[in-house]
């Protein structure tokens, strides 16, 4: 069975952070357009993923028990879902490389797709893309900028029209494997049918 997408939204920026997983689950209409849908998680969730991940449990004032296994919930939650997946934090844009991989490997049941969202212009961008360049295809690597003034609303909405491209891309390529398949059993067919 082919592996559904996972679109990954990483950060380092994105207004109204705090309310995004409120804002996803809000945004049904939006998302079934390019083919999404969130896990059944809540803000909290998301964020005691991220700090498993960053392990700053201590100076959120809590114990790694605490935040143990955040990141596998989220996790299955968003393997349940019959759809492709969107989620995030925009904690994850300070990972390590080595944090990186233990994102994308507790993500390896998705082809996941990074989304970078960043204010135009911001610092560090170049380096952050370098970054995540080395862990993701360059096909699955996509950034979202936006103006200072741009609220939650409308970066979501161009994130989720790059998962829209990407479904149509996946499609597309199904469409032109089963049409090989097709010219094969066809000539199949032709060979049996002259013998």
């Amino acid at each position: 069975m082919a592996k559904k997408n996972a679109f990954l939204l990483v950060g380092p920026a994105l207004p109204s952070a705090d309310r995004l997983q409120e804002t996803l689950t809000g945004a049904q209409d939006l998302l079934t357009t390019a083919g999404l849908t969130t896990p059944d998680v809540n803000q909290a969730d998301l964020d005691r993923s991220a700090i498993e991940l960053l392990r700053t449990h201590k100076a959120e004032g809590l114990t790694r028990k605490d935040v143990e296994g955040s990141l596998a919930r989220v996790v299955r939650r968003a393997e349940k879902r019959k759809a492709a997946v969107i989620l995030g934090h925009p904690a994850y844009a300070g990972i390590d490389a080595t944090q990186r991989s233990l994102l994308l490997d507790a993500m390896s049941g998705f082809r996941t797709h990074v989304v970078i969202t960043a204010e135009r212009g911001q610092p560090g961008l170049d380096d952050l893309i370098d970054a995540w360049a080395t862990q993701v295809k360059p096909t699955r690597l996509h950034v979202v900028t936006f103006e200072a003034g741009d609220g939650l609303e409308a970066v979501l909405a161009r994130a989720v029209e790059q998962a829209r491209e990407a479904h149509e891309a996946d499609l597309e390529k199904r469409i032109g494997k089963l049409k090989k398949k097709r010219a094969e059993l066809k000539e199949q067919l032709e060979e049996l049918r002259s013998a």
